[in-house]
């Protein structure tokens, strides 16, 4: 049985996480009774995929049990078709590894490591990166793609350069949502395997300051900003040093996130009320 105390930790952090997830919900039209038959999905797919007793096939009467659900519940969620997220995130992360890789290939690289204006196509070229690193994703796709959120330009002679450091899609709401899906999981997730495996921890800390008076936030901003994207390329350069790409049928994703959060002292009052 779990301590009377962690349930009431669950409930006080779950209200936390749902009352910014219904800030976002609420300002796009998504209700609660949206909201709960999506949140029913969740319960019963984690209930099937990795509640199940060893060496048994997980039933609808164990799901049921375990989520409080009821049998018709179950039995009609588990005949319906995966919630559709209606964006392909193969193409997100393919256009994330083609600046990945242009950041950390010496191939695309000058001899001070920064990211060389890069012919359309021939040898080391902006086709030859796209290639590498994006899967079946065409160069004009990519090329397309990074020019719309301004991360490439063409310069006069026909080459590219990149832009920016990072893909972070200013105006698509669709690819924003998606970002929020992933990142807040794969937060999320490290957290239940750190209170599950404590010996076995994964890197999880922040570092935050109140009391600051809001004339210096601007410049705090920016400086952070800065300092996070280059700690960043430094962690994919050790990636891409060190990693090996999987040969057989065991594959894993590792990575590290870095965000910056901004808030009014009164904000956190009113969550926690």
């Amino acid at each position: 049985m779990k301590s009377n105390a962690l349930i009431k930790a669950l409930v006080k952090a779950s209200y936390t996480i749902l009352y910014a997830l219904a800030r976002i919900l609420l300002r796009h039209g998504i209700g609660f009774t949206a909201f709960s038959e999506i949140a029913k999905r969740a319960f019963i797919d984690v209930a099937h995929n990795e509640f199940a007793l060893p060496g048994r096939k997980q039933t609808v009467s164990r799901i049921s049990a375990l989520t409080g659900l009821s049998r018709k519940d179950v039995g009609l969620v588990l005949k319906q078709e995966s919630l559709d997220d209606g964006l392909n995130n193969i193409h997100i992360n393919r256009v994330a590894r083609v600046i990945s890789g242009w950041l950390s290939d010496n191939n695309f690289q000058d001899h001070q490591q920064q990211p060389l204006d890069l012919p359309f196509e021939g040898d080391n070229s902006f086709s030859s990166l796209v290639k590498r690193y994006s899967g079946d994703l065409t160069p004009k796709t990519i090329a397309d793609e990074l020019m719309r959120i301004n991360a490439i330009s063409m310069l006069s002679g026909g080459k590219l350069r990149l832009e920016q450091h990072a893909y972070v899609p200013k105006d698509d709401l669709l690819h924003k949502t998606s970002i929020l899906g992933s990142d807040v999981s794969d937060l999320i997730a490290t957290i239940d395997h750190n209170m599950v495996e404590p010996e076995q921890a994964y890197f999880q800390r922040k570092v935050s300051y109140q009391n600051i008076d809001e004339a210096s936030i601007d410049g705090l901003h920016d400086d952070l900003n800065q300092l996070s994207q280059q700690y960043l390329e430094k962690m994919q350069a050790t990636i891409r040093k060190k990693a090996k790409v999987a040969t057989g049928h065991r594959k894993k994703c590792l990575g590290v996130g870095i965000y910056y959060f901004e808030k009014d002292i009164s904000d956190e009052t009113n969550e926690k009320k």
